[in-house]
């Protein structure tokens, strides 16, 4: 599984189990954090990249938002 680390703090919204978004509830993502990078096949969240840290939980996130705030170690 290939790492990647968080170069700069940013926010995502949270979601539910099945898939609709929590009002009011964004999601800090720290920076120097470190994450694998899944694969998978089901999105729930229509996400381009799912991201999986042991003590954050995951994440999905576009392409275009990956390429902005992570980099490959």
């Amino acid at each position: 599984m290939k790492k990647v680390k968080c170069i700069k703090t940013f926010s995502v919204e949270m979601y539910d189990d099945d898939g609709f978004a929590i009002e009011n509830s964004d999601y800090i993502v720290p920076k120097d954090s470190i994450w694998d990078i899944q694969e998978f096949s089901l999105r729930i969240i229509d996400g381009e990249v799912r991201l999986l840290n042991n003590d954050l939980g995951w994440i999905e996130i576009t392409t275009e938002r990956f390429i902005k705030y992570f980099e490959i170690i």
